[in-house]
């Protein structure tokens, strides 16, 4: 039986779809998958991007510049619709876009856990957790050990968790605000500890007002009412 792939599959839905939702499709057809010891299995990748790229260049492809446009914005790595909806609204409002799926190790090479999000310059790491990570006693210990683990190398953890899926009512714009602002707000520069260093640039981070403007912005226009912060700071 002849069936499409998923590219092409994506790539047919360029009509039908959001910008946003055609990220966060082509996001999870490029993710890698990890398996239960964290070793990436490429194998398992559904398509590329340039197998997208490709379905969206096909001869007579209808919408071809909406699925470009969405292209510019997939990226591998994302592990969720969450995770990629966090990052758009955090790309729309003017932040650095985080490095995806981060190996954390420490100085001597372990591995301590794998990051969804990362800002290595910030020493600030984002961990968006479905309802598997408060309803498994065995996720939520492992999550408590692997957080503690990140502060001891100098990390910040920033823990965002869904209250829902796709919650159905917006929140109140101060609910926004306050739900955005702590996530957002800290990125900061740290001093560097552990086997991440060589992904913090040399030259010294801005820290003038431009960069607190952008964060005050997407905790303003986010829209992460479906979603809520928690942090974990270095004791």
């Amino acid at each position: 039986v002849r069936v499409a792939s998923p590219a092409s599959i994506w790539a047919m839905l360029g009509g039908e779809l959001t910008h946003r939702e055609l990220v966060i499709l082509g996001d999870a057809i490029v993710r890698i998958p990890r398996d239960e010891r964290g070793r990436p299995m490429p194998d398992a990748q559904h398509a590329t991007i340039e197998q997208l790229r490709s379905a969206a260049m096909a001869r007579g492809r209808r919408h071809r510049g909406r699925l470009l446009a969405a292209l510019s914005d997939i990226r591998v790595g994302s592990g969720s619709a969450i995770e990629t909806d966090f990052r758009l609204t955090c790309q729309d409002a003017g932040l650095p876009e985080p490095d995806l799926d981060v190996e954390i190790r420490t100085p001597d090479g372990a591995l301590v856990g794998i990051a969804d999000a990362a800002h290595p310059r910030y020493r600030t790491l984002v961990e968006i957790e479905g309802d598997h990570h408060r309803v498994s006693q065995r996720q939520w210990l492992r999550d408590l050990q692997k957080h503690a683990a990140y502060v001891r190398l100098g990390y910040e953890v920033i823990r965002l968790v869904s209250t829902g899926p796709r919650a159905a009512a917006p929140c109140p714009a101060d609910h926004r605000r306050r739900a955005a602002a702590p996530r957002l707000a800290r990125l900061r520069p740290r001093e560097t500890a552990g086997a991440n260093d060589h992904l913090t640039p040399p030259e010294a981070v801005d820290r003038d007002t431009s960069f607190r403007r952008r964060c005050d912005h997407v905790a303003g226009v986010a829209r992460p009412g479906r979603l809520s912060s928690r942090r974990t700071r270095r004791s």
